[in-house]
């Protein structure tokens, strides 16, 4: 078993925030709103800054590691589009 240390505390923070402020934007400001955009762009930044961290924790990608990253890809990328889509409408 690993012991706990910095970079797995701080890996535990930027996932704690990402999942934390993702619901909090979601709930607390209007779709299409400034601050709702850029706070959930800070949260998908948050949650691969995590991914990082858990990286240089354990010294390598392990199964994990690779399922956050995916999950985190496919949700940019959709958020992303569906901006994208609703700006031009």
């Amino acid at each position: 078993m690993q012991e706990i240390t910095i970079l797995s505390l701080a890996a535990l923070f930027f996932f704690t925030m990402a999942s934390f402020g993702f619901v909090y934007f979601m709930l607390k400001y209007p779709r299409h709103s400034e601050m709702r955009l850029w706070g959930i762009r800070l949260c998908h930044g948050s949650g691969f800054m995590g991914v990082v961290l858990l990286r240089l924790w354990r010294g390598s990608f392990d199964e994990v590691s690779l399922l956050i990253v995916f999950s985190l890809l496919v949700s940019v990328i959709t958020f992303e589009l569906s901006m994208r889509s609703t700006h031009r409408s």
